[in-house]
């Protein structure tokens, strides 16, 4: 058995593609016994393989029976045939190690661009469209923890804990393939690594986006229904967490997405909007593509401060880049934000950019002399024309 797990070992290991190209060569080595019958031998020869190794060549034996079960193996006939089995436990304690990274051997390499996004939903909602591409690779693993998801749950959430880079969580939260309740995913809303968490309020507002698409393709008594139930669900889960966590995860959302719950409007106004601010300013706001996803909060908050926020990255943005191209997209945006905001915001921005305008290198002598400072201010000139006409 030993030759066999290290035989399939390499396989894994140096594997190409998908994993589907491994289910032959797996049948090989395995033979063509029922995974019931491939799992007895297992645990009569468990004891004959290096104590040490037990946990990994478990891993390994797993993954394999995985990848050939017949059709009518299905998880919960599995999860009922090795929830006794000592190889099934060890198995848990490899993919443990594998998911921890606790071991140069026993590990897998995956980089996320989290790191990128100071909004980590913006980041998650980015990840989503990539999950098919990183299921091809991951998928024994994936395998493995929905297989511990229908045997015991609270195993599954800890092992899902034990993922540092996040690659293998993401996939099992964004894929489908397991129907969480709410309660579930608390312990991630809760958590401290802000990838897991923001992951866990992609999946517990997947339900709503597609109810709000729902009802916008068919605008029926029943799908309001739907869409008012499903907010009420959301709200009572929003319910068990603190504010600053609510707040938190409201602001993330309405600067990634359009439609939202209205609760999160109320709450925002509930809990004043220093708490908001604050979140506002952990935000990248130096694009003016996201700056102006601002609009909405202006919308709920109506006060000074969240208008100084855009005000002051506004001018930041003008100074620093101006690009004709991003302001013919969202100039129309940046006048609805304009309207929004009271007299003496707005006259401050017009003193600020006239001020600004008067250094501008736009003369004709500029142009003969620094051409390139000169064609980048005559953007910059075009933005303030824009504003103050």
């Amino acid at each position: 058995m030993q030759e066999k797990i290290q035989e399939m070992a390499e396989l894994i290991n140096n594997k190409s593609t998908g994993w589907y190209i491994l289910k032959s060569d797996f049948e090989q080595i395995l033979g063509k016994e029922s995974v019931q019958e491939l799992l007895n031998e297992f645990e009569k020869q468990l004891n004959t393989l290096p104590k040490g190794k037990q946990p990994h060549y478990s891993l390994i034996f797993y993954l394999a029976i995985l990848i050939v079960r017949s059709d009518d193996d299905d998880f919960q006939r599995l999860a009922d045939m090795v929830s006794d089995k000592k190889s099934y436990r060890l198995m848990k304690k490899g993919l443990e190690i594998f998911l921890s990274a606790k071991s140069p051997q026993l590990k897998y390499e995956g980089t996320l661009l989290e790191h990128r996004y100071k909004n980590k939903y913006e980041f998650v909602n980015f990840f989503s469209g990539f999950v098919p591409d990183y299921e091809i690779d991951l998928r024994g693993y994936l395998l493995l923890l929905e297989l511990i998801y229908y045997e015991n749950k609270q195993s599954f959430w800890e092992l899902m804990s034990c993922d540092r880079q996040n690659l293998v969580v993401l996939c099992i939260l964004l894929n489908g393939h397991l129907m969480f309740e709410n309660e579930e995913l608390l312990p991630f809303l809760l958590s401290e690594d802000e990838v897991k968490a923001n992951g866990a309020l992609f999946c517990i507002m997947n339900q709503f986006s597609y109810l709000v698409r729902k009802y916008q393709h068919t605008q029926s008594e029943e799908n309001a229904g739907l869409l008012q139930e499903e907010v009420s669900t959301i709200e009572a889960m929003f319910q068990k967490l603190p504010e600053e966590r609510r707040v938190h995860f409201i602001v993330n959302y309405l600067i990634e997405e359009n439609a939202y719950p209205n609760f999160f409007a109320e709450e925002l106004k509930s809990v004043g909007s220093d708490a908001a601010v604050k979140e506002v300013k952990k935000q990248d706001l130096t694009n003016l593509l996201k700056l102006i996803r601002l609009e909405e909060l202006i919308k709920i908050l109506q006060t000074d401060d969240i208008e100084e926020v855009f005000a002051k990255h506004f001018m930041n943005w003008v100074q620093t880049d101006a690009n004709p191209y991003i302001w013919d997209s969202a100039k129309q945006t940046v006048y609805d934000i304009y309207s929004l905001m009271k007299e003496h915001t707005t006259k401050e921005i017009k003193s600020n950019l006239a001020a600004y305008q008067a250094n501008l290198f736009i003369t004709s002598f500029d142009r003969q002399i620094r051409y390139s400072l000169y064609l980048k201010d005559q953007g910059k000139e075009q933005v303030i024309k824009d504003i103050l006409t």
